[in-house]
């Protein structure tokens, strides 16, 4: 563990190095860049121009080359204004020119040697982008405002070609909620969330956000779902948030907004239209009738807030803020104990706050923080569970959920330099609101497979630490012009979570309970609580270069990226009320078992057809690694899960379950306590020695045509193949009974026998199913051996 350690902090202190001293750095998630080349009326290039750029901060100012290029990089997305001027020459201004996150903006400047007043070019800024390597979609802060939606991030990631959600968020009765998601040919499991730059995904649930936003602080959201940029880690879904920011302009802005239930529609059918059903209990009646009234219905959904940003000191140090809250109110689906469903509360309260610094003329600073607190009453209050069973939320820990400190240095308009450190803080809770304390009554399933009284707990710790650097620098060598982008990134991110049921355990007094408790009595599941604690290490070095000649644009880039994890050493305490059977017990910690390391090529080509270079031909290859997930990481950590000892009682879910009531029926205990000594962690879980990231190839082929300057079409051909997708398959030892210190092998065909049930369908029918079970001489103690799989998925 210490020697992997030594390893990743080296490599990354050297990377850091080497860049400082030969780069220069660009922050890719969220800024855009303007490149442009001035000419004469001739077509001949003119260097020496003076362009001036004015940002609504500090102004920018470039000469161009001896190539007539010029170009400002690392620009936050907003509508700027520029202006060429070289002596013998009309001045030109281009007043709108507009940057995107993740764009390149390309613009053609012709001087005309005749001296006139200023000549104002008021087209509008051009969407093809010669230098793109990405396939996805951006949203601007006018189409955020504008355009009507449940104002979170996962609606509009719907409105991305090839990303499917599986819920429709109408009117914000899915508000602060996480959507599961899936890109073109990727999964959740590959996508990554950032905010200004900061990587925040939750690793520990893996594709989603520590945090939840107020939707009026954007000023551009970004999706990408491919492409050869090498500084994209994964093939999945990358969601770029960028905050608004002060500038010399004071500004303000205030909002309320509603969505009273009153206005909700509400479907209903006559008893005549609905189906009969044909067989079963039901048989000859109608189908029940559905609508509103059997989904989540709104109460109200109200969103207010407000930001205000300015100059502190006109030209050198702007300020911007924000605060915005959504409250959602919403009545879940009816049940026999709730005919009009219980209320279910979410308040998403959320502040901004970013202060911009122009240092010296060539350095800039940028300070950002965040935070958001979910505060949720009655989180999965329904059918199955009642109010006493269903969560509060809250924030775990008081902290900032993002801050961050970022420096940009131009060395030279050929070399820039960022660099970036960022705390995200993921902490929460979710706490039953019937109790979570050794007195609180035992979680109860009723007959009717109901919770009662209280539910199993959880606190949960998810913080996560960033040091990167990113880099270009520009040179030509002959005809060939270069864009050298580079960097490094270091990353630790940390998951524990403390969950346990309250009081002893949990009982089940369901019919064919799931131990068969004999009657009069109920199965008990006494539990310890579980606690896996591991920290996740990633560190990533990328190149690319973007060649230019003529009309022919290539980005060729390599991505170096070594993820692995540690388990940290934990405790838990013994079983409240028999912590005989159930003792307290640790768990040393130690390495993961896993050490990914992965080399992943990036190549695309972009051919510019016609004088005017209207028509795109591009395509691409380009290879993603997976990440690396926090339950991979605790595989082999023996507290991942509950410890439990099964037993049955004598108590139906009125009240603490007591020491004289737990009847040791010799069932036997989970698979990570050792039934000869229940103070014993037994690890029954392996991993392959071979186990690697799961590997990601596409290819992209596509051609856009602008009809206009701001109107492109296109299309798009996707195809991509996923291999070394993880696999779980059963540990088995040949024998009736299960040796947890003996050694175990990997389950096969033939230790499967099939069985047979008979079930009800909703309809009331019966369908007779096969199923596999063990046959007998084949015993397991339910440990698992990770692998790649010999599967794989194409898109």
């Amino acid at each position: 563990m210490h020697r992997r350690s030594r390893w990743t902090r080296a490599a990354a202190v050297a990377a850091l190095l080497l860049l400082t001293a030969a780069g220069a750095a660009f922050a890719q998630l969220q800024t855009g860049n303007l490149y442009g080349k001035v000419s004469d009326q001739t077509g001949a290039v003119l260097p020496g121009v003076t362009v001036s750029l004015d940002t609504g901060e500090a102004p920018q100012v470039q000469v161009t080359n001896a190539q007539g290029e010029f170009r400002f990089l690392s620009l936050a997305p907003a509508t700027y204004k520029i202006k060429a001027e070289l002596q013998g020459f009309s001045p030109v201004e281009y007043p709108h020119i507009v940057i995107n996150v993740g764009r390149n903006t390309n613009i053609e400047v012709t001087m005309n040697s005749a001296v006139e007043d200023v000549i104002t070019v008021t087209s509008e800024s051009p969407l093809l982008d010669e230098r793109s390597i990405r396939t996805g979609n951006t949203v601007s802060q006018n189409e955020l405002a504008r355009i009507p939606t449940a104002r979170d991030p996962w609606t509009v990631l719907q409105s991305t070609p090839g990303v499917l959600i599986d819920r429709v968020n109408v009117g914000g009765n899915e508000s602060g909620q996480q959507s599961t998601y899936t890109g073109p040919g990727s999964m959740q499991a590959q996508s990554i969330w950032s905010v200004d730059g900061v990587v925040i995904t939750d690793m520990a649930a893996i594709g989603s956000t520590p945090s939840y936003f107020d939707f009026g602080a954007f000023e551009e959201m970004q999706i990408s779902t491919g492409g050869s940029d090498a500084t994209i880690a994964t093939g999945g879904v990358v969601l770029n948030l960028v905050t608004k920011r002060g500038t010399n302009e004071y500004r303000g802005s205030a909002r309320y907004l509603q969505a009273p239930g009153s206005t909700e529609s509400n479907t209903s059918f006559k008893t005549s239209d609905l189906p009969i059903i044909p067989v079963g209990p039901q048989a000859g009646q109608r189908q029940p009738q559905f609508g509103t009234q059997f989904s989540n219905k709104i109460n109200k959904v109200d969103d207010w807030g407000g930001e205000i940003g300015g100059p502190l000191l006109k030209d050198h140090i702007w300020a911007w803020g924000s605060y915005g809250q959504q409250d959602v109110s919403v009545q879940t689906l009816p049940s026999q104990l709730s005919p009009k469903g219980l209320t279910d509360k979410t308040k998403l309260p959320t502040w901004n706050a970013k202060v911009n610094a122009q240092v010296t003329a060539s350095n800039s600073l940028t300070l950002f923080g965040s935070n958001n607190s979910k505060q949720k009453q009655g989180r999965n209050a329904g059918p199955t569970r009642t109010l006493p069973s269903a969560w509060n939320q809250g924030q775990f820990g008081g902290k900032p959920t993002i801050l961050k400190a970022e420096d940009t240095q131009i060395f030279s308009p050929n070399l820039y330099a960022t660099v970036l450190y960022s705390h995200v803080y993921g902490g929460f809770f979710l706490t039953p609101i019937g109790g979570f304390t050794g007195t609180t009554p035992d979680s109860y399933f009723d007959p009717n497979g109901v919770w009662q009284n209280s539910f199993v707990g959880e606190q949960i710790k998810r913080p996560q630490t960033q040091e990167k650097l990113d880099a270009s620098t520009f040179f030509n060598t002959g005809s060939l012009s270069h864009e050298l982008k580079y960097g490094a990134a270091y990353r630790i991110a940390e998951s524990a979570t403390n969950f346990n049921w309250a009081g002893s355990g949990w009982i089940s007094d369901r019919a064919n309970g799931f131990l068969g408790a004999p009657p009069g009595e109920n199965d008990l599941f006494l539990s310890r609580a579980a606690l896996p604690d591991v920290k996740l290490k990633y560190t990533n070095a990328y190149a690319q270069d973007t060649l230019t000649a003529g009309n022919l644009t290539a980005n060729i880039g390599l991505r170096f990226d070594r993820q692995y994890g540690d388990n940290v050493a934990s405790t838990v305490p013994a079983n409240s009320i028999r912590p005989d059977l159930l003792p307290k017990v640790s768990f040393g910690g130690g390495p993961s078992g896993l050490a990914w390391t992965t080399w992943s090529p990036r190549v695309g080509l972009t051919y510019a057809l016609g004088k005017d270079r209207s028509t795109l031909l591009r395509a691409s290859y380009s290879r993603f690694a997976d990440q690396l997930q926090s339950a991979f990481a605790s595989f082999l950590n023996p507290l991942t899960n509950n410890s439990y000892y099964y037993a049955f009682t004598t108590n139906h879910g009125d009240g603490n379950v007591t020491p004289g009531q737990v009847v040791p029926a010799g069932i036997g205990y989970s698979a990570n306590v050792d039934p000869h000594n229940p103070g014993n962690l037994l690890q029954v879980n392996a991993i392959s020695k071979n186990f690697n990231a799961p590997i990601t190839n596409e290819f992209l082929v596509s051609a856009e045509h602008a009809l206009l300057p701001e109107f492109v079409v296109g299309v798009n051909l996707t195809y991509r193949r996923a291999t070394g997708l993880e696999q779980e398959d059963l540990l088995v030892q040949d024998g009736n009974t299960f040796n947890p210190n003996a050694p175990a092998r990997v389950s096969v065909r033939s230790d499967y026998t099939p069985g047979h049930a008979t079930v009800i369908l909703p309809n009331g029918a019966s369908q007779v199913v096969t199923f596999y079970q063990l046959r007998s001489g084949v015993s397991t103690g339910g440990g698992l051996f990770l692998h790649n799989g010999d599967y794989e998925t194409t898109f």
